[in-house]
Formats: structure tokens, sequence, C-alpha cells
């Protein structure tokens, strides 16, 4: 479990616009080839050790044929998507990308557009490319918050091919994070600076994710109803972490 600070209280006002509760999550399913053993530094004082065995590949959602409801490939600095210039983030849009630069350590910054709050089932793509900072900082999607924003759930990557899914519950003055998906390494997703896609399949009942065209987690879940996809980026020990994001798609399916 790893603890991460708020960037502000106008991040949380924003995260709790959307969905509400429904019932208990069931286990997840992870998709693995080899056995490996990751071990990821959490907190400046916690080291947590993680070994993940290999198990057999699931088979991914079924969806019926999606329909194009929103594009975003960063064209103008026109745009409805959120923006932040302060001494701890910033987001901004440049050359064609929305940039997320998050200065301080244990911080999130989140980046939304009002067109994606109210989603039910979708299908959302990104591209997305680490450019400078620890590479231990990971970035990704937000999604599936309670209408309270008293959690939701991230689909995290960073740029040592490490990716996770957890869910995120606000504090009082921090993030508490709780494994879905603990850190494991991941070989289809590049190491540094080359970039990465992640497609989300969420169709209310179960969570698809693949990355770079390849399945690597799905699962049932339904703990919180679906809605608002964000783009994220967090930092853990070190700040100074800066990613971009582009050519975001989303398509809707049939719950």
């Amino acid at each position: 479990m790893s603890r991460q600070a708020l960037l502000a209280i106008v991040v949380v006002a924003v995260l709790q616009s959307a969905c509400g509760f429904i019932s208990t999550p069931t286990p997840v399913t992870i998709v693995q080839t080899v056995e490996v053993e990751v071990t990821r530094q959490i907190t400046q004082q916690v080291t947590r050790e993680v070994v993940v065995t290999a198990t057999a590949e699931p088979t991914a959602t079924a969806t019926p044929e999606p329909r194009l409801i929103f594009e975003e490939a960063f064209e103008t600095s026109d745009s409805e998507w959120n923006t932040e210039d302060s001494p701890e983030a910033s987001i901004h849009i440049s050359d064609g990308r929305l940039i997320i630069e998050v200065h301080s350590s244990q911080r999130n910054m989140y980046a939304n557009h009002p067109e994606l709050e109210l989603l039910d089932a979708y299908v959302l793509d990104v591209d997305l490319s680490y450019i400078s900072g620890p590479t231990g900082a990971e970035a990704g999607i937000a999604f599936r918050c309670s209408q309270e924003g008293e959690e939701w759930l991230q689909v995290s990557i960073d740029a040592d091919s490490l990716f996770a899914v957890a869910r995120i519950t606000p504090q009082e003055t921090e993030l508490e994070s709780t494994d879905v998906i603990p850190w494991v390494r991941l070989a289809a997703l590049r190491r540094g600076s080359t970039l990465n896609h992640i497609q989300l399949i969420d169709n209310s009942r179960q969570v698809t994710v693949s990355v770079n065209g390849k399945l690597v987690a799905t699962w049932p879940y339904d703990t919180v109803a679906p809605g608002c996809p964000y783009l994220f980026v967090g930092t853990y020990e070190e700040g100074e972490a800066i990613w971009a994001f582009d050519n975001v798609t989303v398509r809707e399916i049939e719950p």
C-alpha cells in the first residue's frame, strides 16, 4: 500500500463528479507468461517486494462494434481539457500533445475533459510518452470514480516497463493506494521515452487493459460504476516527472 499527497483540493473536487457504488469486487486475473520478481520503492521509507507467478492468458472482454464519440489529437491549445500552472505541477498543450508535469514528490496530477465525465461503457485509447524525470514515476488512466470522489481505479505504467492497477481512496491530505494488480514488469511495455499505447475497455461489468496491442489484464469489477476517465501523472520519492499524452479516442459500447 502506498500513500501520495493530494496535489490540491480541486483535484478531489473534480473527481467527485461521477458515478456511485454497486457491489463487492471479485478476484483479478493477470496475464503473465513467465515468473518474475519485482521490487519497487513505494515511499521513501518502505520497499515492497512483489512476486508474480505465471497464469493462463484470459480471454479479452467481448464487445460489440464500438461507436466513436470522442477524439482528441491536441492539434490546438484551444481545448476544454483542464489546465494548471503552479509550483507543484502543470498541465498544458504543446507540440500536438497534452503535457503533464509534476514538480513535487508524492503528488498526482489529473487532466480531464468535460465530455468524458459521464461515460458508461466505453473503449478508451491513448498514447503515452515519458519525457523526463524519475523513471519510476507513473502515468496512465484514472477511471471508475465514485459519485462523492471517495474512490477510483488507476491503470499505471512507468518508464521502466512496469505496470499496475490500483484502487485509490483519498484521505484528508493524501491518496491511499491499494493494489488491484501489483507492480509487474511487462514485455509488452517499451522502456524509456518510446511511445506506449494503452487501451482500456470498461463495459460496466468487466475491465480489460491492453498495452501496445497485447492483452495484459482483464478482471470483473462492479464496486464502483463506470465513468470519468482521466489522464494522470504521479510521483513517489522524486518529483520533476514529465509525460506526454496524445491521440485520445473514446468509443461507446453496449454495457
